[in-house]
Parts: structure tokens; sequence; C-alpha cells
């Protein structure tokens, strides 16, 4: 079929002049002849999403005009007609449309204040009547959107959307990396702390040994050594069962929630203390409900923002429900020095004191908030 002189204009591949059509375009452009510069921009503007348009008159030679449309019509995944005041008379846009609406794959757009014809008047229409050519404006994002509606996302969105999945991947990777760092850290401290311990007990063995020997009462000297080094032992058990924090009254802290006060406080110290605690409460909302170690770090996050009331209140909490958990009574006895409430601060302290004096003299000179994992916090 040959259009009338004058009546419409027709399409191309954005390949190179006298190639033959594509396999496949994702998108025929439908516009009248009077339209060619707004047809034009609006093609450029749709390849730089990425997809291929066919939308400008070349046809190779020895190739007849309407069959080369027509194939370029039947290959298109998605037909984009304008209507103008020029296109809703032009029978052969017309003709086109009505193939992209039988195939489904019509997506109509206004380029003028016009009525579309009858039969497309039921599809709503992308406004591209004050379009600027820019890629952000309300008209031009509709008509992208239906787009993808039919051929998915855009190869230009596809493409954000993986390297903001590939950003992630790497946040996340780096993440889990500094974690697998931290407790490796901690391990070697553990480690080197049960083999000072060890190392003590052998000595104090060897001492006892040597007494043993020298003593020129031996016989007595063995019952009373056998003795001393029993109790050496047993004192060196203890000793290294303080050490890692097999007799620490209270809850104990599991390696897998000390990763996620981990990430909680990596994520605050980003700037986003809303987010932290966020994940400090959907922490208690699992298996964790009324964990003292989340509560204390939430009163803390608080604290920070400088809401000391509720950073108080979740304090409050711990020590209510945990009479014996020394961190909460160190971290109150820390607010009320700051509200120069020196009597009722010395009496958390001694608190403090008596259920771990190794932790209150820890965070009390310099006073500083108690966090978890164990650390040396900077407070405000």
């Amino acid at each position: 079929m040959v259009p009338e002189p004058g009546e419409c204009v027709n399409f191309r591949s954005s390949g190179p002049l006298g190639a033959e059509p594509p396999q496949m375009s994702d998108i025929f452009l439908s516009y009248a002849r009077e339209d060619r510069s707004h047809a034009r921009r609006l093609g450029q503007a749709l390849e730089a999403q990425g997809w291929s348009v066919w939308w400008d008159p070349e046809i190779p030679p020895g190739r007849a005009f309407d069959d080369v449309i027509e194939e370029a019509l039947d290959a298109a995944r998605c037909v984009v007609v304008l209507w103008s005041r020029a296109s809703v008379k032009s029978r052969w846009v017309k003709t086109e449309a009505n193939e992209g609406a039988e195939r489904d794959v019509l997506v109509p757009a206004l380029l003028e204040e016009v009525r579309p014809p009858l039969a497309f008047r039921r599809l709503q229409a992308a406004d591209l009547r004050a379009w600027n050519g820019t890629d952000s404006t309300f008209g031009f994002r509709s008509l992208v959107n239906a787009i993808e509606n039919l051929l998915g996302p855009s190869p230009a969105e596809a493409k954000h959307q993986a390297e903001e999945e590939a950003r992630r991947r790497q946040a996340d990777t780096e993440a889990k990396r500094q974690a697998e760092e931290d407790a490796a850290r901690r391990q070697r401290i553990e480690d080197a702390k049960r083999q000072a311990a060890a190392e003590a007990l052998r000595s104090s063995m060897e001492q006892q040994v040597k007494w043993l020997k020298m003593s020129p009462l031996k016989p007595l000297a063995l019952g009373a050594g056998l003795a001393v080094v029993l109790t050496l032992l047993f004192v060196a058990g203890s000793w290294m069962r303080q050490l890692t924090g097999e007799e620490q009254a209270g809850p104990s802290l599991s390696s897998e929630l000390e990763q996620e006060l981990l990430q909680a406080r990596r994520v605050e110290d980003q700037g986003s203390p809303e987010d932290a605690i966020r994940l400090l409460s959907g922490l208690l909302d699992g298996t964790h409900a009324n964990n003292p170690f989340i509560l204390i770090n939430l009163g803390n996050v608080y604290w920070r923002q400088s809401e000391l009331d509720r950073a108080v209140t979740f304090w409050e909490r711990v020590m209510a429900e945990n009479p014996n958990f020394a961190p909460a009574f160190l971290n109150l006895a820390y607010y009320h020095k700051q509200m120069f409430e020196f009597p009722t601060s010395s009496e958390y302290t001694a608190k403090a004191e008596e259920l771990d004096p190794v932790l209150a003299e820890r965070y009390s000179f310099p006073e500083r908030l108690v966090e978890f994992p164990l650390r040396d916090p900077v407070n405000p």
C-alpha cells in the first residue's frame, strides 16, 4: 500500500542507510509527515532509554515501500502512535495504529489537543503536548511506563537497577568482611587471654613443685603442697572462666546477636540513626524479645540523638527485668551524673561495682556509656 501524497510519513530503522529492516525492533513509531520533527526527537529520546526504534522512511533499493513498512510493523514489539491534527486524518497512521491495537501492543500519545479516532479513544494516551525533550517530564515518563508495561524495564532502567544491586551487594560484602575481621580480632584477644591464664597456671605449679623438692619436710610438704596445687588449679580455673565470660552474671551475648549489634552501630555511624533504631527494634520483635543487650544499645542510640527520656526508659526496663545486669546500672549512673543528681548516680555506681567490679571500673574512669559488643565508645 502506497500512501497518498502529503497524507502520512513512515519509518526506518535506526540502522545505516540502505540496510535491511532489523529482524525485530522494540518500538515502531507511527506519525504523520507534518510531525516529523516531533517524531525524530521522541525517537531519539526512546533510543536513549536503550530501545531500538523504527521511525524514519529510508527504503532499501529494490524494495516496495509498503512491504518494508509492513515487515517493520509486524516485527515490532510495541507500536507508539502520535496523535495530532494531521495524524488523526491519516488513513495510513490509523491503519498502523489498528495493527498495534489488534496485537495489544499499541501505546498512544498526544502531540496536540485532538480527539483520537473513535476506535482508539478507549486507550489512555500519554500527554506530550508540553514535552520539552527531557526524560524527566511527566508526559514522557508516562509514555516510558506504558512501554515498560509491554516490554519490561527499559535497558537504561535495567542498567540502573543492576548498578544499584551491585552497589548493595558490595556494601553487604564489605559489611560481612568487616564483621569477620571484628570476630577474628575478638578471637585473637580471647586466645591471648586463655594463653596468659594457662601460662600463669603453669608457672604457679612449677613453683610449687620446686618448693616441694627443696623442703626438708617432704612428707608433710607433699600433702600441703598438693593442697596448694589443687587450690591453685581451682583459682586459676575460676580466673580463666571469668576471662572467657563463662561465669559472667546475667544473660550471655551470642555471636549471631553480636554481629547484628555491630551492623546497627555501623549504620548509625554512617549517619542513619533512624535505620539503626529500626534494625534494633526489629530484633526485639523476633526471638530476642526483651534482650538486655539490644535494649541497652537502643537506649544508647536515643541518647546520642539527645532523646534522654527514651534512653532512660530502655535502661530502666533492662534494670527491672535483669536486676543483676551491671551495664544498665552503669548507664543510669552516667545519666544521673550528667543531670547533676550525684547521690542517685553514686547508688547506681555502687550497685554496678557490686555486680561486676571489673566492668564498673572500666566504664567509670572516665565515665562513659556501656556499649555492646563491649568497646570504648565516645559519648556526647
